[in-house]
């Protein structure tokens, strides 16, 4: 089925909003990226997870649109909103975010930083005082026994030797 000029110029006007909110929501995406310092396997799967929302929105807005054909001049449009919007003003964005996220970023650090060292303090403590109890437990367990044994030389012999030792002449 053939569609009018008219009706291919508005789905090529409708998806330069198209190819802008798409341009918002990498934006958002980056701005996830760059604040939570992700690793490699987490920015491919945040990059195809876009590239999916790319192809669906594309895929439903030719449903609206042209029934469900795609087309180039949309693909195009979109991709040309796209660009508009990272190259004006999803750029004025960025500048002006990124000194606010380094910021907060710094902020965060110093108080995880904070909260790391007094966990360490705190572990330290407890460490110490799970080694003196256990040290006096050891010392309590090991004076009993030695009391055991020096009852149980006594049981075995009835008496205690008295046995003298020889000074050596000399």
């Amino acid at each position: 089925m053939e569609q009018s000029f008219a009706v291919q110029s508005t789905a090529f006007l409708y998806s330069l909003p198209l190819g802008a909110v798409l341009g918002i929501i990498y934006g958002v995406l980056a701005l996830l990226r760059h604040t939570l310092s992700l690793k490699k396997s987490a920015v491919i799967a945040l990059d195809i997870t876009f590239m999916l929302l790319c192809a669906v929105s594309i895929f439903y807005f030719s449903l609206g649109f042209l029934d469900g054909y795609i087309r180039v001049y949309v693909i195009f449009g979109a991709g040309l909103g796209f660009f508009i919007y990272r190259l004006t003003i999803g750029r004025l964005l960025q500048r002006i975010l990124n000194p606010i996220i380094s910021w907060i970023k710094r902020i965060i650090v110093a108080i995880f930083t904070k909260i790391k060292n007094i966990a360490k303090k705190l572990l330290k403590i407890g460490y110490h005082i799970l080694y003196n109890v256990g040290g006096r437990i050891v010392f309590f367990i090991s004076n009993n026994l030695s009391i055991n044994k020096r009852n149980n030389k006594r049981t075995r012999y009835g008496k205690k030797s008295k046995r003298k030792r020889s000074v050596g002449s000399g």
